[in-house]
């Protein structure tokens, strides 16, 4: 593939989204751009029909899409260090295969912002959350501009599906966390995202571009317990290797990432009525929160879920 002249390559990987692929690519395929642009898709060994419907893009296409296809299945994040390593052009527009985008100047806006001020090597946006046939704004606190690490290091608030960013950062991360052997981080996101904040600024957009899909079917929304447990852990553990071996932070931000871990094990447990584990993450909750007024707040998220527990489900004495 020589797209060395494509300023933006659009990134998406794909496994089993035959429901969705179509509209991704529609919406990738409809940007409007000043310079060159390519859309890069590689599928993962799908067993829906996601591979005709690629290929039918593909040939409709044949200037503006390149698409492999795996051999063997190369897993979450072996297929995302294959495409990002692949993909030509100055920057990188990362797209999952089951979101979509309503901008069509999306890539445009973010490489007039880096154009605007070199020092930002990253930008992301705003965007909806789709669930089921609704679509509603994500609310919440708008994200830090800058320098933004320390903030990053608590709360992942960059959606990938709104990312653009330099080629060569990306590239300079990815090795990076090669060498630290990425899979034990257990994401393909977030542990990028903190490298590359070390290096750079990371500016937000504040429109709404991208339509990310709240599905069911995701890790993240599973109702196991113990599933839903592995994966808060996996978050604080991949935050925890990061301050100790990649780039420290003042404890008062280590105790807050350790009491935001224990706070959510915390209401996990309360939620799934296990006992012995609750008590257990409320005695290590209150070791690391220091914060009375957070203090307060967290208890009376708390006291409302027991509440409901007790008097619609009565199943928080069961045990």
């Amino acid at each position: 593939m020589d797209n060395t002249e494509n300023e933006v390559c659009i990134c998406i990987t794909n496994f089993n989204k035959a429901e969705f692929i179509e509209q991704a690519l529609k919406s990738a395929i409809s940007q409007k751009f000043n310079g060159n642009f390519h859309v890069l898709i590689i599928d993962d060994c799908s067993t829906d029909e996601s591979k005709s419907i690629i290929l039918n893009f593909k040939n409709n296409y044949p200037d503006v899409i390149t698409a492999y296809f795996n051999i063997s299945n190369l897993g979450l994040i072996g297929n995302f260090i294959k495409i990002c390593k692949l993909a030509q052009g100055k920057y990188i527009s990362f797209l999952d295969s089951d979101d979509y985008w309503i901008d069509d100047l999306k890539i445009q806006k973010q490489v007039d912002l880096i154009h605007s001020d070199n020092s930002i090597g990253l930008v992301h946006t705003n965007y909806l959350v789709k669930t089921g046939n609704e679509i509603l704004p994500e609310i919440s606190p708008k994200p830090p501009n800058g320098h933004i690490y320390d903030r990053l290091i608590l709360n992942n608030f960059i959606t990938h599906s709104s990312v653009l960013v330099k080629k060569n950062l990306l590239i300079n991360a990815i090795e990076e966390l090669e060498k630290l052997n990425w899979s034990n981080f257990h994401h393909n996101d977030y542990p990028l995202y903190l490298m590359i904040s070390i290096k750079t600024k990371v500016f937000y957009l504040n429109q709404k571009t991208i339509v990310y899909r709240n599905l069911d079917s995701s890790a993240s929304h599973t109702k196991n317990y113990h599933l839903k447990t592995k994966i808060v852990d996996s978050t604080y553990y991949s935050r925890i290797y990061f301050i100790k071996n990649i780039h420290n932070v003042p404890e008062k931000i280590e105790n807050k990432i350790k009491s935001s871990y224990f706070y959510s094990k915390l209401i996990i447990a309360c939620d799934y009525v296990e006992i012995d584990d609750f008590f257990n993450f409320l005695f290590q909750f209150l070791k690391y929160n220091k914060n009375f007024k957070h203090l307060i707040g967290s208890f009376i998220r708390i006291f409302k879920i027991i509440y409901l527990k007790f008097f619609y489900t009565n199943s928080i004495f069961k045990k």
